[in-house]
């Protein structure tokens, strides 16, 4: 280093601290497929393709440190003290190199004047891809990208960060004059080494008389060697090809990167955006395209039935014609977005309705005001695909900002039974969103982000209706529909049904509908009434089984059933035993005149012993909806409900 330069630690792995965000495969197959889908040469015709390897070379770790090789001169530093690597852990001279490679194709490689080190000039920054090669290799914490999927420049760090070396190389075949560029880079600590000062970054490269910049490689020979020592597939083909040595990431088997490309980038994958192989010497080589995604999420995620259920989703979303989406009228533009504002006429809230009866999924179309300080509001839009499922816990709906999963968005969770999918392919949102991300794209910051108030008016509001949006619409939806279907409260705290009603949304088709409607439940007054049951409210909530007053009949035997309500299919065929049991705290049982003749899961089976008999049930979920049937018999042996 230069006497007087500030000693300085690259600090930008603070921004990837995995137990936020996934584990380090997951983050390396998040950063290395977000810069190739912003790379594509054509993003409305042309798949990314992506081919990930991991192999063994021909090579030891000494073989690849003689003059000429992609090693030399580097491990003095890498075993020099204060590097800040984990000695215990570096490759042994004579160990074999194992290294992961990600090489896209359909890309364009890095443009740009390789020996540029500045973006001020001579060309203008607004050209694309101009500075890609000087943006990838020459900067951190800096991007050239202006409306692509990322835009921080700390992404590219964790390329170092996957090497047990903190070492990578890259091999670009660029599209703009078919030149092959080759480059290395090392990121270690401040170090020492025989008495020298030593920066963090170190390069693999060419360099002339300037001391400190390197230039990359070009001359034939050393790239088909290379290309030859990592069995690099790219020939001619542009794109970029990442090299990492040593990964310390675990990849030994395929399945955590399957697994990692399933989670993230689905999306994609389903709309075409994105095709992936991954290609581990001895194994099957599998190949994950909008084709094969279902089979092989079958078989690397087959216990995670929300992943698979959004999936479905996700494909029926990517089918769905563009005019069967359901568009809500358009907001005030001079107006910053409220989600108490969104409201649904009775004929779409039917069509809606109709939607969830007959397929189980609707996709709405919600306009948004966007507006940046210094220009007119405009129209932005996004869509949300709801489904209701058979799935017995509550999961956060799922957030894809222009193709990348935005996994941290809004962790809060959707009623039970119903799954969202949030669409935003709108650059005029997608841009205001893209701001308010950090480095992993994981989560929109609307607090104290200094970028987005100074970009855009009510930034935070606009992010905030977009978060909420999917859970004030399905409120909305199930409160509307709770209103039409006056009956099902009556089934609720109340005793003797054969059939309780669905919780699924109910078909409205007009006035001619709900009138059939009425005619059809309404009344349902028992011929002969025996018990009655109240809803008890407060800290233990529950509800009590009475005689009717002036009853005809006492019954002998009582049985109560009960389950949480859920919005769609029946109450009881979807009862959980971790909803509450009978016979398990916190579920308090309080009898009088009657005892206990079976207790088990969500049925209670009572024989009666006085006609003034009381039984209290308490000790159930407030913030749930409880489903109670009572059936009360004449006789114990007698079957009829009544």
């Amino acid at each position: 280093m230069i006497k007087g330069e500030d000693s300085v630690d690259p600090i930008q792995g603070e921004f990837f601290a995995s137990e936020e965000i996934g584990d380090l495969a997951e983050i390396l197959i998040r950063e290395a497929i977000q810069n190739s889908l912003d790379a594509r040469v054509d993003e409305t015709q042309i798949a990314a393709e992506i081919i990930i390897s991991y192999r063994f070379a021909d090579y030891s770790f000494s073989d690849l440190q003689a003059k000429g090789m992609p090693f030399e001169g580097l491990a003095p530093h890498l075993f020099s003290e204060n590097s800040g690597l984990d000695q215990k852990n570096l490759p042994a001279p004579s160990e074999k190199i194992e290294y992961l490679t990600i090489e896209d194709f359909g890309t364009r490689g890095l443009g740009g004047n390789p020996e540029y080190d500045d973006n001020h000039s001579p060309a203008s920054f607004e050209g694309r891809g101009l500075y890609d090669f000087f943006f990838f290799w020459r900067n951190i914490g800096r991007s050239g990208k202006k409306e692509g999927i990322g835009s921080w420049g700390l992404g590219k760090h964790v390329f170092s960060a996957a090497s047990r070396i903190n070492t990578y190389f890259g091999l670009t075949c660029r599209v703009e004059d078919s030149r092959k560029l080759l480059m290395g880079k090392s990121i270690l600590k401040i170090h020492h080494r025989n008495g020298r000062k030593y920066a963090p970054y170190g390069y693999y490269g060419r360099f002339n008389n300037e001391e400190f910049f390197a230039y990359p490689l070009e001359d034939n020979q050393q790239i088909s060697s290379f290309t030859e020592i990592f069995h690099i597939q790219r020939s001619t083909e542009p794109g970029l090809s990442v090299i990492i040595p040593f990964p310390k990431i675990g990849v030994a088997a395929p399945g955590p990167l399957v697994n990692a490309i399933l989670r993230d980038y689905f999306y994609p994958i389903i709309r075409d955006q994105l095709r992936v192989r991954i290609c581990y010497k001895g194994c099957d080589e599998i190949t994950i395209n909008f084709n094969t995604i279902k089979a092989v999420a079958r078989e690397y995620v087959t216990s995670d039935e929300v992943l698979l259920k959004t999936l479905d989703l996700a494909i029926w979303s990517a089918q769905l014609p563009r005019e069967d989406i359901i568009v809500l009228n358009t907001s005030d533009l001079n107006k910053s977005p409220s989600v108490t504002d969104i409201q649904i006429p009775e004929d779409v809230l039917g069509v809606i309705k109709n939607q969830l009866e007959e397929n189980g999924k609707t996709a709405l179309r919600i306009p948004i005001r966007v507006k940046k300080n210094d220009a007119n509001p405009d129209r932005g839009e996004f869509d949300i695909c709801f489904a209701q499922t058979d799935l017995t816990q509550r999961v956060p709906a799922k957030y894809i900002r222009q193709g990348i999963d935005i996994k941290r968005a809004n962790p809060n969770k959707l009623d039970v039974g119903c799954i969202a999918l949030i669409e935003v392919h709108d650059p005029v949102l997608g841009g205001l969103l893209r701001i308010s991300e950090p480095p992993a794209h994981d989560r929109w910051e609307q607090c104290n982000n200094e970028d987005l108030s100074k970009q855009y008016d009510r930034g935070s509001k606009t992010i905030g209706f977009v978060k909420n949006a999917p859970h004030e619409l399905w409120r909305l939806l199930s409160r509307k529909n709770t209103e039409q279907n006056r009956n099902f409260f009556r089934d609720i705290f109340y005793l003797n049904t054969n059939d309780i009603p669905s919780g699924k949304l109910q078909k409205s088709n007009g006035e001619k509908k709900k009138k059939e409607l009425e005619e059809t439940v309404d009344p349902l007054e028992p011929s002969i009434r025996m018990v009655r049951t109240e809803k008890i409210a407060g800290r233990d909530t529950g509800f009590v089984v009475l005689p009717v007053e002036n009853a005809t009949y006492t019954p002998k035997i009582i049985v109560i059933k009960a389950a949480y309500r859920v919005p769609s299919g029946n109450h009881f065929s979807k009862y959980s035993l971790f909803d509450f049991r009978f016979n398990k705290a916190p579920v308090k049982l309080k009898t009088n005149g009657s005892e206990i003749i079976y207790c088990e899961n969500n049925v209670l089976k009572l024989k009666v012993i006085n006609e003034n008999f009381r039984i209290d049930v308490t000790g159930f979920d407030p913030n749930r909806d409880l489903v109670v049937q009572v059936v009360p018999t004449k006789e114990e042996n007698d079957e009829r409900q009544d």
